[in-house]
C-alpha cells in the first residue's frame, strides 16, 4: 500500500470511528502506528486535521475538508476496480488508438504547402 493511500485509509477509519485504538484494530495495527501515519499526514500536509484529548477526536476544518476528498477518492478507486474486475483480458483485435493514430503531418492526406522532410536518402560520392 503507498504512503498516501494508507495515510488516506488510516485516516478515514479514524474520522469514522471516532477513535484512534478502534481503527487500529479493524485496520489490524497497533494504535501507535495508526497515530504516527496520522501524524505524518498532518505534518506533510502542514495543517492539524484532528483534535485529539484523553476522551475523544474530532476533526478540524482541514479535517472534514481532507475526509470528504478522501472518502471520495477511496470511492472512486473501489468504484474502478470492481468495474474492472473480472473482465475479459483477452487481446482485442484491432490495437488501441492514441491521439498520433488520429492525426498526425505524415498521416495527413490533404494538401500540403509545406510537405516536410521526406524519408529518401540521397548519396552522393566525395569527391576531394
Amino acid at each position: 500500500m503507498s504512503d498516501r493511500w494508507q495515510e488516506m485509509t488510516v485516516f478515514v477509519r479514524v474520522a469514522d470511528t471516532g477513535s484512534l485504538s478502534r481503527a487500529a484494530r479493524e485496520l489490524k495495527l497497533s494504535q501507535p502506528s495508526v497515530s504516527r501515519i496520522v501524524g505524518g499526514l498532518e505534518a506533510r500536509l502542514g495543517t492539524t486535521l484532528l483534535l485529539r484529548t484523553t476522551r475523544s477526536i474530532s476533526l478540524t476544518d482541514a479535517g472534514g475538508l481532507y475526509l470528504e476528498q478522501a472518502k471520495r477518492l477511496l470511492a472512486e478507486v473501489e468504484e474502478a476496480e470492481q468495474a474492472t474486475r473480472g473482465l475479459d483480458l483477452t487481446p482485442r483485435d484491432d490495437p488501441p488508438r492514441d491521439a498520433a493514430d488520429v492525426w498526425h503531418p505524415c498521416n495527413h492526406t490533404g494538401p500540403q504547402t509545406n510537405p516536410g522532410p521526406t524519408s529518401r536518402l540521397e548519396g552522393r560520392a566525395r569527391h576531394e
